[in-house]
């Protein structure tokens, strides 16, 4: 009788292991899809490398990492990994701009002029634009100054990329940001133009703010941002990142992320190239920022200039669900989060949402793929991605601009849908009831 008991205890085990093997193929087949879609970028030559993390929004439990090809094209060179480091290009504006505006001003105070708190803003008609403004994308100004600063008739030294990072040129920069005008005709509030201005403004906003409230202190600046000179924009500029690291990204654990990245940090980072309509032609930027007029500013921008990782944006992300360390207000994020007005855009606060219904934009054209129409997104220049649903989020990050920096940028949007749709489809399997 024993020896029965045994053998059908056996049984059932070996049946149970079978069924949960079974289950357990299902959804890996699922996640080797998503798997694909990066490998395949890499054969393309999309990118070089990617490195990717998906996770469960509700819990914050990862789902799915991996990470596919190369620092650069050349043989031997180092794989991707998780800990790679990546120059985020405009996942800058929500990572370190945007958390820092709910932070300080949460959804009460948006509506303050800029001129309010950076005399001399309103010159050049912008008397009336806001803090609001400024995130929706709708002030009224260019998408870029104009000359831009990078180029040699703007007068910083150097340009269009001079041997080193400095902050020789960051007073003429501000200055140039208080003269800027509004586009013709612009009124703000009225059309969204996405602005790379409208963000270095809002750092400006946030080191003075963070100034006057005594957040930070020269003390806490980094050694270069120290100067004999008296430079309000270095002061304000200095602020803005001495605020950005000590109240976001250390509470947070975000210990591969910020602005200037370490020698020893430069080594993990994914190559770039300049942009081609600098006329440089092949120069690889590893651990300096790609983006030219965040370059010419000593690598610190409210637009551009952060570089972190995959499991660092993770932490992030989970923050902006409301997981703990708590650094915002859970009525906050909900407001930050949300589309603004979908008769203007797909813009909500800073973040972006995969609504293909806002038009001009639609979420990038629906970047996040079959992610639902009110997840935020933002994404960046250099190749990389944030997309945030109620279930699921994604990071993908790559290096797309290395060795093909160009505006041609069909290659990563295919990547960036195909990748979001197969993460989506991939979990759907994983709450599926299966039958067998």
């Amino acid at each position: 009788y024993q020896r029965r008991v045994r053998e059908l205890t056996s049984a059932m085990r070996l049946v149970l292991g079978l069924l949960l093997w079974m289950g357990s193929a299902t959804a890996t087949t699922g996640w080797r899809r998503a798997q694909q879609v990066l490998e395949q970028g890499v054969r393309d030559r999309v990118y070089p490398g990617a490195v990717a993390m998906v996770g469960n929004s509700s819990s914050g439990e990862t789902l799915f990492t991996a990470a596919v090809g190369n620092l650069t094209y050349s043989r031997g060179s180092p794989r991707m990994a998780l800990d790679t480091v990546f120059d985020l290009a405009s996942c800058s504006k929500v990572v370190a701009v945007t958390t820092a505006i709910a932070q300080l001003f949460g959804t009460e105070s948006l509506d303050t002029r800029v001129a309010d708190i950076l005399p001399g803003y309103e010159q050049g008609g912008k008397q009336h634009v806001s803090l609001r403004h400024c995130l929706l994308h709708n002030a009224g100004l260019p998408p870029d100054p104009n000359p831009n600063y990078w180029e040699p008739s703007f007068g910083c030294a150097g340009a269009p990329l001079p041997a080193n990072l400095s902050f020789g040129c960051t007073h003429r920069i501000y200055q140039a940001l208080l003269e800027q005008p509004l586009s013709p005709g612009a009124v703000p509030g009225q059309v969204y133009v996405y602005s790379d201005l409208s963000f270095l403004t809002l750092m400006y906003v946030v080191g003075a703010t963070v100034l006057e409230r005594a957040l930070v202190s020269a003390t806490n600046f980094l050694p270069a941002c120290i100067s004999p000179i008296p430079n309000p924009g270095l002061q304000k500029q200095c602020a803005f990142e001495a605020y950005i690291r000590l109240h976001i990204f250390k509470p947070l654990g975000m210990s591969d992320t910020g602005y200037l990245p370490s020698q020893s940090q430069a080594a993990r980072c994914a190559p770039t190239w300049p942009p081609t309509v600098e006329g440089l032609g092949p120069t690889i930027l590893q651990g300096r920022v790609e983006d030219g007029n965040a370059y010419m500013l000593g690598g610190i921008a409210g637009h551009a200039g952060v570089f972190s990782t995959a499991p660092d944006l993770v932490r992030l992300v989970t923050a902006w669900l409301g997981n703990r360390p708590a650094v915002l207000l859970p009525g906050v994020t909900a407001e930050f989060v949300t589309q603004s007005n979908h008769s203007q855009s797909s813009r909500a606060l800073g973040w972006n949402t995969n609504d293909i219904t806002a038009q001009p934009d639609g979420g990038w054209d629906q970047s996040c793929g079959v992610m639902p129409s009110n997840s935020f997104t933002h994404i960046g220049y250099t190749g990389t991605q944030i997309c945030v649903s109620s279930e699921l989020f994604t990071v993908l990050l790559t290096n797309r601009v290395f060795e093909s920096n160009s505006s041609n940028s069909t290659g990563i949007h295919n990547v960036r849908r195909a990748f979001n749709t197969a993460v989506v489809q991939a979990a759907g399997q994983l709450d599926k009831p299966k039958k067998y």
